[in-house]
């Protein structure tokens, strides 16, 4: 009886110590029980979890700044311009973010490129050279709202580099 009561409190202590998790400051948990959303998002510090039956999956919410590579793109009067963007961002719902995207990272690089391209394409070479601060703020407006639904928050979009490839004819 005695040995029993031994190998059931060992197993028991495993199994609890299996479940702890700890997230730092700058992290999140979403919680998932069995494949569904459980509760809200976990704050940083000691977490529990039944162990086989819980997943967490953390999410960084610290701010991060991505650089977008150069890129050609043409410019509604005909130019060509080689442009590079920096992008600074967070997540601003976790939840969100974990359940609507595979990776956050991902999807404002890609959003960032498509953002470029659109705002390139409804403007003419000089604007690039004369309204620079508009440009950025126009870029930044269009990728908050692309990225708002995702439960990212855009907090500043700059432009780079800014070179003529060709000028318009």
């Amino acid at each position: 009886m005695e040995w029993g009561f031994v190998v059931l409190t060992l197993l028991a202590a495993a199994l609890a110590a299996g479940g702890v998790r700890v997230l730092g400051e700058h992290e999140r948990g979403v919680v998932f029980r069995l494949g569904r959303l459980r509760g809200g998002v976990r704050g940083p510090g000691l977490t529990f979890l039944i162990p086989a039956v819980d997943r967490m999956f953390r999410v960084h919410v610290a701010p991060e700044e991505l650089a977008i590579g150069e890129q050609n793109l043409p410019t509604r009067d005909g130019g060509l311009l080689c442009l590079s963007t920096g992008v600074r961002y967070r997540v601003a719902d976790p939840i969100k973010s974990v359940s609507t995207v595979a990776d956050a990272r991902t999807s404002v690089r890609h959003a960032s490129e498509r953002g470029l391209r659109s705002l390139s394409a409804r403007r003419n070479l000089e604007d690039f050279f004369e309204r620079r601060d508009v440009l950025e703020g126009e870029l930044q407006d269009m990728l908050s709202e692309a990225l708002r639904p995702f439960g990212v928050a855009v907090m500043a979009a700059t432009l780079h580099t800014v070179e003529i490839q060709k000028k318009p004819e």
